[in-house]
C-alpha cells in the first residue's frame, strides 16, 4: 500500500522556510522541456516509495518548465500524485527567483479556484502560508531597515512603497535587506556613499520608478546593475563619477523621464549619443 506524502509534515516544513529555517532555495535547472517531465509526473504515484521521492526531487530541481505539468497533476485522480504535485509547487513558490516563484504562484492561484475541491482547498492553504511568510519576512526587513534609519511610505494596503535612506550610513552589503520589498517605487539613497557593487543589490527591485543616487561615489562600472530597472521613470546621478563610457547601460531605459547627469563627467557629446536611444527623455546636464 502506498504512504501519502505526510501533510502536516509537508507544511510544517513550509512554515520553518518561511521563519528562515531550513533549505532556503532549490535552483531550478535552466533546460529546454523534455519528455522526462511527464515520465516524473506518473512517478510520483509509483507503488515505491523511494521512486516516488526521487520523482519529487527530480521536479524540484527542474523547477519552472515543470509547472504546468505539476498544476495538471494536482488537479487528477490519484491523491498521492496531487499531494507531491502541490507540495513542488507550494516549495517552487517560495524560491527567491521570481522567473519561477511568480508562475508557481499564478498556478496555486488557478488551483484554489479550480472545480477540483480537494486541490482547491490545499492550493488556499498554501497561499495562506506564504501570505502569512511574506508578511513575517517584511516584517523582519522593516525591522532592520529602521535600524538603517530609513524613512518607509506605505499604500492603503500596507505595503511598503517607498524607502528614503538619504545621509545615513549604510554599511557594506546592507542594501541586500530590501529585497523583499519588491514593490518599492521610490528609493533614495542620496549622500550614502554607496559603490557600485552595492547598486547590485537593487536589481530584484523591478517595480522601481524612482532612483535617487545623488552625491555618491559611483562610476559606469555600476550602472551595469541597473539596467534591469526597466520601469525607471526617473534617475538621478547628480555629482557622481559617471562618463559617456558609462551611458551605454541606460540606453535600455526608454520609460525615463527624467535623467539628471549634472555635476558628473558626462560630455555634451556623450549627452547626444544618449539622446538617440531616449528621444522622450528630459537629460539634465
Amino acid at each position: 500500500m502506498k504512504r501519502l506524502l505526510p501533510i502536516a509534515a509537508a507544511w510544517a516544513l513550509l512554515s520553518m522556510i518561511a521563519a528562515g529555517e531550513g533549505p532556503k532555495q532549490v535552483v531550478p535547472q535552466r533546460q529546454p522541456h523534455d519528455p522526462a517531465i511527464d515520465r516524473w509526473i506518473e512517478r510520483l504515484g509509483n507503488d515505491s516509495y523511494p521512486i516516488r521521492e526521487e520523482a519529487t526531487g527530480a521536479l524540484l530541481k527542474t523547477g519552472k518548465r515543470a509547472i504546468p505539468a505539476l498544476k495538471k497533476a494536482a488537479e487528477g485522480g490519484d491523491a498521492e500524485v496531487r499531494s507531491r504535485a502541490l507540495y513542488v509547487l507550494v516549495w517552487l513558490s517560495r524560491l527567491d527567483d521570481p522567473s519561477t516563484s511568480g508562475p508557481a504562484v499564478t498556478a496555486l492561484e488557478a488551483l484554489a479556484r479550480s472545480g477540483s475541491r480537494a486541490a482547491a482547498g490545499r492550493a488556499k492553504d498554501a497561499l495562506v502560508i506564504k501570505d502569512a511568510a511574506n508578511r513575517l519576512r517584511e516584517q523582519n526587513a522593516v525591522a532592520k531597515l529602521t535600524g538603517m534609519h530609513a524613512i518607509l511610505g506605505r499604500d492603503k494596503s500596507g505595503t511598503v512603497t517607498s524607502c528614503n535612506l538619504a545621509l545615513s550610513p549604510i554599511p557594506k552589503g546592507s542594501l541586500a535587506r530590501l529585497k523583499p520589498f519588491a514593490k518599492i517605487a521610490v528609493l533614495d539613497l542620496s549622500g550614502t556613499q554607496i559603490t557600485d557593487a552595492e547598486l547590485a543589490h537593487l536589481k530584484p527591485l523591478t517595480g522601481l520608478r524612482e532612483l535617487q543616487l545623488i552625491h555618491n561615489p559611483l562610476t559606469d562600472a555600476g550602472l551595469v546593475h541597473l539596467e534591469e530597472l526597466a520601469d525607471l521613470e526617473t534617475l538621478d546621478l547628480f555629482a557622481t563619477n559617471v562618463t559617456d563610457a558609462g551611458l551605454v547601460h541606460l540606453k535600455g531605459l526608454t520609460k525615463l523621464k527624467t535623467l539628471n547627469l549634472n555635476a558628473t563627467a558626462v560630455t555634451d557629446e556623450g549627452v547626444s549619443e544618449l539622446r538617440k536611444a531616449l528621444p522622450k527623455t528630459r537629460i539634465l546636464h
